[in-house]
């Protein structure tokens, strides 16, 4: 789980192109973000963004896993909302009063 939540930051990251932005739009700490962003790089062993003081830019590795990534996270999405779906229907008991000779005729 804690993967996920990893490359749902680092898509929003690369979207925003802000640490400050990214934070805000997650409700993250601006730390939380960075450090999730540094897990994630050392866990994949590439340098995923390039950064400046005034700006922050997918590398080369970074473009290509994005790619992968945004299409991962659809899926996963995909996949939470066919459950999801199945919470929308009806259901419980169904009480009908019925005049007695008609429920008997049941």
């Amino acid at each position: 789980m804690e993967r996920i939540v990893s490359y749902r930051v680092f898509a929003c990251l690369a979207e925003c192109k802000s640490f400050t932005g990214t934070a805000a739009r997650l409700g993250l700490s601006k730390a939380m973000v960075s450090s999730a962003i540094r897990g994630l790089e050392a866990q994949l062993r590439a340098r995923l963004f390039n950064r400046t003081t005034r700006s922050v830019r997918l590398s080369q590795d970074g473009s290509a896993f994005f790619e992968r990534c945004v299409s991962l996270l659809a899926d996963i999405d995909e996949l939470d909302g066919v459950f999801r779906e199945g919470t929308s229907v009806l259901n419980g008991c169904l009480r009908i009063d019925l005049p007695t000779r008609v429920a008997s005729n049941l």
